[in-house]
């Protein structure tokens, strides 16, 4: 797969891949991905996907990331999630990549998740 053809997704996790392995790899992964997905002079603002304020500061606090939330059974509840926090999930198709994009825009110094009150 050509990098022209890669979802929003494919290119999430190759920029998340290349900060993992390679500073020069991720540098050059981060200047594409800025390019392809900031606005470009334009007055109209993509649209972000968003996520409540509460919710973000629990992923934060209690350190979390989807590969751990997927892994968490409902019986273990591994970590003690909130009420809010484990609806949310219960009822976002695609809460794991709205969590991953949120840890890495904040990881990056840019907003690709909006947190809303």
């Amino acid at each position: 797969m050509t990098l022209e053809n890669m979802t929003f997704e494919e290119e999430l996790d190759n920029l998340i891949n290349a900060f993992d392995c390679d500073y020069d790899g991720y540098i050059i992964s981060r200047r594409n991905f800025v390019e392809k997905y900031a606005p470009q002079n334009t007055s109209v603002e993509p649209v972000k996907p968003t996520i409540r304020k509460k919710i973000a500061d629990e992923i934060d606090e209690k350190r979390l990331d989807s590969y751990i939330l997927s892994k968490s059974s409902d019986e273990e509840r591994l970590y003690e999630l909130s009420d809010e926090l484990y609806n949310w999930i219960s009822e976002t198709d695609d809460w794991m990549y709205i969590i991953d994009a949120y840890l890495a825009g904040k990881a990056l110094g840019i907003e690709l998740v909006k947190v809303i009150d």
